[in-house]
């Protein structure tokens, strides 16, 4: 297994002062540039599904 595309995203937005709201995540593909494996798409889904709810909890309460 090579190193995953979230560890290196997430040290990339880090090192532009980018706070991460949600930790990252791994989504399994097949060989180098996928297609994902069986089941990935419904789980990359349902993390997606979180991720609007995370950055509304992040904004400041006077800019809701």
């Amino acid at each position: 297994m090579t190193d995953s595309a979230a560890k290196v995203m997430t040290r990339k937005l880090q090192e532009k002062g980018i706070a991460l709201l949600v930790p990252p995540e791994r989504f399994f593909v097949k060989g180098m540039e996928g297609p994902l494996r069986s089941g990935e798409l419904n789980r990359a889904a349902t993390w997606a599904r979180m991720l609007p709810e995370k950055v509304e909890a992040a904004r400041p309460a006077e800019q809701r």
